[in-house]
């Protein structure tokens, strides 16, 4: 397939579909106009009660920390959620939700299943707005 460079900062020997590529590099530009530089983010995936897979190359690749002290561990766990909600309330961070079909597939095994917690998702629901959508990425900011 057809690969082209990513385009941002320290990324030289990363090549992606073009489509892909262009889409980072939007993002980029979107959360450096809604955040200022080196303020954290956070990565949300399209369902939290089923977490497959989180792009946390995006922190690499915008070159913004997690807000989060350490990685959610199993997302879909109602506790997980619920400490990552209180650190999204107090922090009130820029949002980057992954909205590909990918984060939320079901694998075959335990992890599969849904948890049943959806209390980030609604929390995101009510207290964030999304602001662009680019490519599989949606970009949420708090409400006032």
């Amino acid at each position: 397939p057809e690969l082209e460079r990513v385009g941002l900062s320290g990324t030289a020997g990363i090549r992606v579909p073009p489509p892909e590529a262009s889409a980072l590099r939007r993002l980029a530009r979107e959360v450096l106009g809604r955040a200022g530089p080196g303020e954290p983010i956070f990565l949300a995936p399209l369902r939290s009660d089923i977490v497959a897979e989180t792009p946390l190359i995006l922190h690499f690749l915008l070159d913004r920390p997690n807000v989060l002290e350490r990685d959610a561990l199993l997302l879909a766990r109602p506790a997980e959620q619920k400490r990552v909600v209180a650190v999204l309330r107090e922090r009130r961070p820029l949002v980057v939700r992954w909205t590909d079909p990918r984060s939320s597939r079901r694998e075959p095994n335990r992890r599969g299943r849904p948890s049943g917690s959806r209390a980030l998702d609604a929390f995101l629901s009510q207290a964030y707005e999304r602001r662009a959508r680019i490519g599989p990425y949606d970009v949420l900011q708090a409400r006032r």
